[in-house]
């Protein structure tokens, strides 16, 4: 079973991304319906690429927090759908 298989599912955005280099490997169909992204454009490239985050600090920080402590809990965002609403949220 694929990993994201276990979250197709859920209601809340789930995204996997490559470690390396930050790049879309999957994501279920809430990050689909809520965001407006659709999996086959998004795959391969990173958020700031679609812009679904527009603050380059941001990104810098959850790369920091994920080489540092190996991990990101509960950083709170802003993400972009297709339209360019922002939406709050929290990253885990």
């Amino acid at each position: 079973m694929r990993l994201l298989e276990a979250f197709a599912a859920s209601e809340s955005i789930v995204a996997l991304l490559h470690a390396a280099d930050g790049r879309f490997r999957d994501v279920n169909p809430a990050f689909e319906r809520i965001t407006g992204h659709r999996r086959d454009e998004v795959i391969g490239k990173t958020p700031m690429q679609i812009g679904l985050w527009h603050d380059a600090e941001f990104r810098a920080g959850l790369w920091e927090s994920l080489r540092a402590d190996r991990r990101v809990v509960d950083a709170s965002c802003q993400l972009h759908t297709v339209e360019g609403k922002a939406l709050p949220g929290a990253l885990h």
